[in-house]
């Protein structure tokens, strides 16, 4: 299954190696869940402009079916920082949240997560 990636961004310099990196990182980081994923937003926003400092932020949405959504979110001073720290976080969450939907719906024994 395909997913369904959107990235959004805020006072950043649009540009496609950013939206590639994006795309690229998203995509690789979330390989092994992709068949649970419906879609993914990330948004990207640089909070205070050319004035520097930890204010690069990325913040990634999952929608997965029958779940409400996965939402994480990392701050960094570098905006490549910042997108591979939310989406190994989403990885970790979405990882978790399948793993917890397998052992209740198999009554309690736990699958093997591929």
């Amino acid at each position: 299954m395909k997913i369904n990636l959107k990235v959004i961004g805020e006072n950043l310099p649009s540009g496609r190696l950013l939206s590639g990196y994006v795309n690229k990182k998203v995509r690789s980081t979330l390989k092994n869940s992709k068949q649970y994923i419906d879609e993914v937003v990330v948004r990207i926003a640089d909070m205070n402009g050319p004035k520097g400092g930890v204010d690069k932020m990325c913040s990634i949405q999952l929608s997965i079916p029958g779940q409400s959504p996965v939402f994480v979110k990392s701050q960094e001073e570098n905006i490549y920082s910042a997108i591979s720290k939310a989406a190994k976080r989403a990885a970790h969450k979405c990882q978790r949240r399948i793993r917890k939907r397998q052992f209740f719906s198999s009554g309690g024994k736990l699958k093997k997560f591929a």
